[in-house]
């Protein structure tokens, strides 16, 4: 018969092992933890108005389909959001997710995102502000370990320009 000693020290040593094997599982975040970090990251880029950092959270064949059906290549997005950086003064952003569903080593996530443009009116001068809230299903892989957008799909979209409804062309 084993010594009560012993039998403790094997207990400890069990509950032990078990929290060993047990906290990788625990301090690794969930998916949309990883995700919603990201958005984050690409909200402060935008802040910061860093057009390559803003561009580096796309891959390279990145597609953005708005609420009608018309899609924009990387390409086309990079010349626009140029020019808007150009002319902006300050911008805010923040992305929540809603859903995240993993699909075949990458996620389709769904968020929500809340985004405020201060910016001179080129034609008046004055002072403009703009701000979108969107609803968005965007497609994330992985490229070489970092998460990277590969689609957009806007699925609602609401603007205003001083507080007025902005109609969307």
């Amino acid at each position: 018969m084993w010594p009560e000693r012993a039998h403790r020290r094997l207990a400890l040593a069990a509950v032990l092992v078990a929290i060993w094997a047990a906290a990788p599982a625990a301090a690794a975040p969930s998916l949309k933890a990883r995700i919603q970090k990201r958005y984050d990251a690409l909200n402060a880029a935008a802040r910061k108005k860093d057009l390559k950092g803003l561009l580096a959270f796309y891959t390279p064949d990145y597609r953005a389909t708005d609420t009608r059906g018309r899609t924009t290549s990387l390409a086309t997005l990079r010349k626009q959001v140029a020019q808007m950086l150009g002319s902006t003064e300050s911008l805010s952003g923040a992305t929540r997710v809603l859903r995240v569903q993993a699909a075949g080593g990458g996620a389709v996530v769904v968020a929500d995102g809340l985004s405020r443009i201060v910016y001179r009116d080129p034609k008046s001068g004055r002072k403009t502000v703009l701000v979108a809230r969107t609803t968005d299903r965007d497609t994330w892989v992985r490229v070489r370990g970092t998460w990277r957008i590969r689609a957009t799909r806007s699925l609602k979209l609401r603007l205003t320009r001083d507080g007025k409804p902005v109609a969307l062309p």
